[in-house]
């Protein structure tokens, strides 16, 4: 039993490793401009419902107009002061996507990394190379590459959809002023309160 250990250290960290390589490769030629805190939307969190999660909402210009960028990363609590100045990365595509240039990702990444090395590690510190072991491992193995192999165009089909989700996840589309003033904005004063 001890494989599921290795297993899904070897998932977290492919995951991290993952998360770190894409935010490279995705941000590597992207320009830097720089922008502004005008505020903050709440939206309620998937494991804790109705517990709200703040993003904030960035100013900038983009290509000689105002624009907008909704923070990819929430907090229980705002994760920047009112009027805070950040460096924001822009794609050259149209629609523009941006992202914060800031180390959470990398953190974030670093995180999975992590928790899967050490999973390996326990894996490595508790298999004992005996029949039973050997034998379970097998099972789990072609178990798991069973239902893999029926699954295969769904599981595909899976990773091609999560791959547009988490990229407009973590690299959100620039918005315009009309699309901000659609957005609901907390009150400055209740954010400078759950600051302090």
């Amino acid at each position: 039993m001890e494989i599921v250990f290795f297993l899904g250290g070897a998932l977290f960290f492919a995951i991290g490793v993952g998360i770190r390589v894409a935010h490279g490769r995705a941000t590597k030629n992207w320009k830097s401009v720089s922008a502004e805190v005008v505020g903050f939307i709440s939206q309620s969190g998937r494991m804790k419902p109705g517990k709200p999660f703040y993003h904030a909402v960035f100013r900038f210009t983009h290509q000689g107009a105002e624009a907008f960028l909704k923070d990819s990363m929430s907090a229980d609590t705002p994760l920047y002061p009112f009027g805070k100045k950040v460096t924001l990365k822009l794609s050259t595509e149209t629609p523009a996507r941006g992202a914060v240039d800031s180390p959470y990702i990398r953190w974030f990444g670093n995180v999975f990394a992590g928790m899967g090395a050490m999973s390996m590690v326990v894996f490595f510190l508790t298999f004992r190379w005996n029949q039973w072991s050997l034998f379970m491992a097998v099972v789990i193995l072609l178990s798991l590459a069973t239902k893999l192999r029926r699954k295969q165009v769904d599981i595909v089909k899976a990773i091609i959809e999560s791959r547009h989700l988490i990229t407009s996840a973590i690299f959100p589309t620039v918005l315009t002023r009309e699309e901000v003033d659609q957005l609901r904005f907390i009150d400055r004063p209740l954010v400078e309160k759950l600051q302090a």
